[in-house]
């Protein structure tokens, strides 16, 4: 889509959402000309940006979350960085009362999170998501 302006719109674009898993038809997808003026859904996920495509499917996304967040026995946050300003995640696991374990190799705020929440009942695994794995299995358990 190119050379087309929405002004003032809470949502530009509504539409059906089609989820691809293959590696393959993704990068297809990504490297094709013609999709250069869509970003990944993530993005609209940024702290300050609107959701100006598929507006209802990210709120359901973000709904499912908050219910997620509220019922698990354990959550396990892996290599993200501990940003507070991402409310939609991080307000969810600070309310929670669930088991949080980080994984991430460097700290990316983490600690200064716990310090600055009160969060309890929060471990960090110093490690990357490969070596995590057989950790992760066994908690999980």
């Amino acid at each position: 889509m190119e050379g087309v302006v929405f002004k003032d719109n809470v949502c530009d674009i509504q539409t059906q959402t089609r989820v691809v898993r293959d590696p393959a038809s993704i990068d297809r997808w990504c490297l094709d000309s013609a999709n250069a003026s869509f970003a990944p859904a993530m993005s609209f996920y940024a702290s300050g940006k609107d959701t100006k495509v598929n507006r209802d499917m990210i709120d359901r996304h973000r709904a499912a979350w908050l219910k997620l967040a509220e019922q698990g026995d354990i959550c396990f946050v892996i290599g993200v960085a501990c940003n507070p300003e991402d409310r939609h995640i991080w307000d969810a696991i600070r309310d929670s009362r669930h088991r949080l374990i980080y994984v991430n190799p460097s700290d990316g705020g983490f600690q200064q999170w716990l310090d600055a929440t009160g969060r309890k009942f929060a471990t960090r695994w110093p490690m990357g998501f490969e070596d995590a794995i057989p950790k992760l299995i066994a908690e999980s358990r």
